[in-house]
C-alpha cells in the first residue's frame, strides 16, 4: 500500500529540515577551515618576514624554516582534517 499523504508531507518536511542542518554544518566547517588556513599562512608569513629582517644569517634561516614548517603542514593537515570530517558527515 503506502503511506497516507499527510505522512508523506511530514517525512518531506523532516528531510528538508535535516538537509538544511547538514548544509549549515558543512558551511560552518568550511568557514572555520578557511580561517584556520589563513591563520597558519599568516603565522608562517610572519616568521618568513622576520627572517628577511634579521641581520644574523643563521638566525634568519632558522626563522625562515620555522615559518615554512608552520605554514605548509598547517595548511595540509587542516585540509586533510576537513576532508576527513566531510567523509564522516557523508558530504562526499
Amino acid at each position: 500500500m503506502g503511506l497516507p499523504r499527510a505522512d508523506l508531507k511530514g517525512v518531506a518536511e523532516r528531510n528538508a529540515i535535516a538537509n538544511r542542518e547538514a548544509d549549515r554544518d558543512t558551511r560552518r566547517d568550511f568557514v572555520f577551515t578557511c580561517l584556520r588556513m589563513i591563520g597558519f599562512v599568516a603565522i608562517g608569513y610572519v616568521f618568513v618576514g622576520i627572517s628577511a629582517h634579521v641581520t644574523d644569517v643563521a638566525l634568519g634561516w632558522i626563522y625562515f624554516w620555522a615559518g615554512v614548517t608552520i605554514w605548509i603542514p598547517g595548511v595540509l593537515f587542516t585540509l586533510l582534517g576537513f576532508y576527513r570530517r566531510g567523509e564522516m558527515r557523508g558530504d562526499w
